[in-house]
């Protein structure tokens, strides 16, 4: 039997549906920062879809959440985890004492951005293991030869490479030393001893070095400032810095949790 008190209290709303309810209240900012290849529904049903599986984003500044979708949609990358473009994580702001959504770009990600440019046709990266016959020099005649033996899963990784195939018929490859990796990348990750690192070591590598070498790609029109942009902004979230990404979103635009429904936001008067 409900009771008189349990019929004066608010029903708490679902918080899953509040976020649902703030980017449909924000769509019009979406929509304005998307490029033509990219559909504002199917990004916002892929965002849902990763706040679905990481229940922490719900506990994000909700500007920060709007702003890291913003960004994404600019870049014209898809917040989607089977295809690794790039993924919404919650990271810990302590200076200002809250939890915000940081835009970490996956390795497909990068290649896009760097086809993009039109100075690439298509990127390759793979991992080098013990055992693998590999060799390489720089040079005026450089040299890659990577010949891969059979591995379990106890063999070790020593190397990872990325190859940039241009589009005038040059190539351009980066190797790094699982050393080089561990000291220069995941050393300086915040999240080095849990997350990807641990999870998905080989991926990690192979993202570093692709990083690594589309950093070398000259930032000289429109069409290069998205990946440079991208690189930016995966490097400050490796160290652990915020990417101010609630500047992306406008305020006047953008709803909080008082906004949810049950709490409806005024129409303009």
């Amino acid at each position: 039997m409900t009771t008189p008190t349990q019929l004066e209290q608010p029903a708490k709303a679902n918080p899953v549906q509040t976020i649902r309810h703030m980017l449909e209240k924000s769509k019009a900012q979406i929509v304005a920062s998307l490029p033509v290849h990219l559909n504002v529904d199917r990004l916002m049903r892929l965002a849902m879809t990763a706040i679905q599986r990481n229940s922490r984003l719900l506990e994000c500044s909700p500007i920060s959440l709007i702003g890291a979708i913003i960004r994404a949609s600019q870049l014209g990358l898809e917040i989607n985890s089977d295809t690794n473009q790039a993924h919404l994580v919650p990271f810990r702001n302590a200076k200002k004492n809250r939890t915000e959504v940081q835009l970490m770009i996956g390795y497909k990600g990068l290649e896009r951005l760097a086809i993009r440019t039109e100075q690439v046709k298509r990127i390759m990266a793979r991992a080098v293991y013990n055992g693998d016959d590999f060799d390489y020099h720089y040079g005026l005649d450089p040299v890659l030869e990577h010949k891969p033996a059979n591995k379990t899963k106890t063999t070790e990784l020593t190397h990872a490479y990325a190859i940039a195939y241009m589009t005038d018929g040059t190539k351009e490859f980066l190797v790094m030393t699982k050393e080089e990796i561990d000291t220069k990348a995941r050393a300086r990750s915040k999240s080095r001893d849990d997350g990807p690192w641990v999870t998905d070591y080989e991926d990690m590598c192979l993202k570093t070095v692709i990083r690594r070498l589309c950093k070398r790609l000259p930032n000289s029109s429109d069409k290069t400032e998205p990946l440079h942009a991208a690189i930016a902004l995966e490097e400050r979230a490796m160290i652990g810095v915020s990417q101010d990404l609630a500047m992306d979103a406008d305020p006047s635009e953008t709803p909080t949790e008082l906004d949810a429904p049950g709490n409806p936001i005024p129409e303009p008067t």
